[in-house]
């Protein structure tokens, strides 16, 4: 009996097991760097109204203040990328 209840509030889906993929977008999206991100090393982003600890994808090294985008997430650590440059009209 208890099974019964507890597992109605926990699958909420009509039985459907949830996919990895139906989260894939909740750990993608647009943050801001707290702290400078160097390569190999942790530093913080602002995501979703969070602080996380965040780590570059690429080589590269990230200011302060600067928008990333979120690509995934290891434990308690997001990937970020920097956003591609938007060409200048003229």
């Amino acid at each position: 009996m208890l099974i019964a209840f507890f597992g109605g509030l926990f699958n909420r889906g009509g039985g459907r097991k949830p996919c990895p993929r139906d989260f894939l977008h909740c750990w993608q999206g647009e943050a801001i760097a707290q702290t400078n991100l160097y390569p190999h090393q942790r530093g913080r982003v602002k995501f979703g109204g969070t602080v996380w600890f965040a780590q570059c994808k690429d080589q590269g090294m990230v200011t302060a203040g600067t928008v990333v985008r979120v690509v995934g997430r290891t434990q308690v650590t997001l990937w970020v990328e920097l956003l591609p440059e938007e060409p200048e009209s003229a």
